[in-house]
Parts: structure tokens; sequence; C-alpha cells
């Protein structure tokens, strides 16, 4: 059976050594490919804050960062562990100190709304180790924040 096909350079119409060639000559071929453009940028959005980015590969780009991709991950990551019952680290590591430390606010002993904050802030060198560490309400929690960044 005979293959006629047309060549993508010039238009002519030739016979195929093998069922990948593309065009009538190698003349043709290398003259396809110097003058071929270079890809466009495609306008995509983002799957997650819906932000709209360039990318060069149609295949790619569903995130415009590296962040959104992380925090895209993070949030599917976080939906299957509901599904299975699971909790975060964050979740344990807070109930594990809660029962340690008392469940109530060491400000005004109240037990609900509670918040872990850090006596030596993360950011200021401070560990998660339980001395570095009090339980508050989320009012008193601001209140202390308030007074360590000085505003009244």
């Amino acid at each position: 059976m005979l293959i006629i096909l047309r060549c993508k350079q010039c238009d002519k119409s030739f016979t195929p050594k093998n069922k990948n060639h593309k065009f009538c000559s190698k003349k043709c071929g290398s003259k396809y490919h110097d003058n071929k453009k270079k890809p466009l940028a495609i306008n995509k959005i983002c799957n997650r804050c819906g932000k709209e980015f360039a990318t060069f590969y149609r295949n790619s780009g569903k995130w415009c960062s590296k962040s959104c991709k992380e925090k895209a991950f993070m949030k599917r990551k976080w939906k299957r562990w509901k599904k299975q019952g699971r909790q975060s680290a964050n979740q344990i590591y807070k109930e594990i100190i809660l029962s340690f430390l008392g469940n109530k606010c060491t400000m005004c002993k109240i037990d609900k709304n509670l918040q872990i904050h850090h006596k030596t802030l993360i950011s200021l060198g401070g560990t998660n180790h339980y001395t570095n560490i009090v339980v508050l309400c989320r009012k008193c929690h601001v209140v202390v924040h308030r007074e360590i960044n000085g505003k009244r």
C-alpha cells in the first residue's frame, strides 16, 4: 500500500520512507526547524488563587507559583486526612501541650478558645519546648501580643 503525505515546509506530495517522516527532504526539514518561531506564552489561571499567569508549556502550569502549588498540595493532604479521621501534627501537639500544662488560660482561668503562646517567640529564637509555652485564651493572647508589639 502506497502512502502519500504533504511536506510540512513546501507542501509537496511525497512518499515517506518510514511512518515518522513529515518532510520531503532533509533540506525542507532543516528549513522548517530554522524558521520555526519561539513558542508564544500561554495565559492560564492558577488553580488555587485564580491569578492569571503566563507559561510556555501547554501541559504544565496549574499554579502561578511554587507556594501556590505547595498550599494546594497541603489542602488536598488535609482533606484526605479529614476523610481518614486524622489530625494534623500541630493539632496533636497542641492537645498534648494543653493536657500537660492544664486546660485553662493562665491569665483568666477560662477553658474555652485556648491557644498556645511562646514566651520567647519562634522568630526570635524560641523553641517549642514546654518550658517556653504558656496556655492562653484567645482574648488574653491578643492582649499579650499587643503589649509585645507596643500597641495598646
